[in-house]
């Protein structure tokens, strides 16, 4: 929807809803999220699935530094992916990347959708 500011969270989220699914918004954290706050938050409303088993509108998770999660994104095909991405100040589709794919975390599927 043009006009509304997103951050990574908002992006699954949005896509989510828009596919017809429920899921809640995320509260309560601030500009450098919790990562124990991330995945707990994910966890509510959807799976953690094989790295191997991701598909198109899965939720991908990024980690920064070595271990830390931090970001988010929705898969778009397998070399592609959307995200809210502060460096480009932008929701952009992106590159998966080898770079990208080293800093994946883990791959979760919104609860519902098959």
């Amino acid at each position: 929807m043009a006009g509304v500011g997103l951050d990574c969270i908002g992006v699954p989220i949005l896509a989510a809803r828009a596919a017809g699914c429920e899921v809640h918004d995320f509260a309560g954290y601030g500009p450098l999220p919790m990562p124990e706050v991330l995945l707990r938050e994910i966890a509510e409303d959807c799976e953690q699935i094989p790295t191997a088993d991701a598909k198109p509108g899965d939720v991908l998770c990024f980690k920064s530094g070595l271990t830390t999660p931090t970001h988010f994104g929705v898969l778009v095909d397998a070399e592609h992916f959307v995200h809210a991405y502060n460096k480009l100040d932008r929701v952009s589709v992106q590159l998966l990347d080898a770079r990208w794919q080293r800093a994946l975390h883990s791959v979760w599927r919104i609860r519902g959708v098959t």
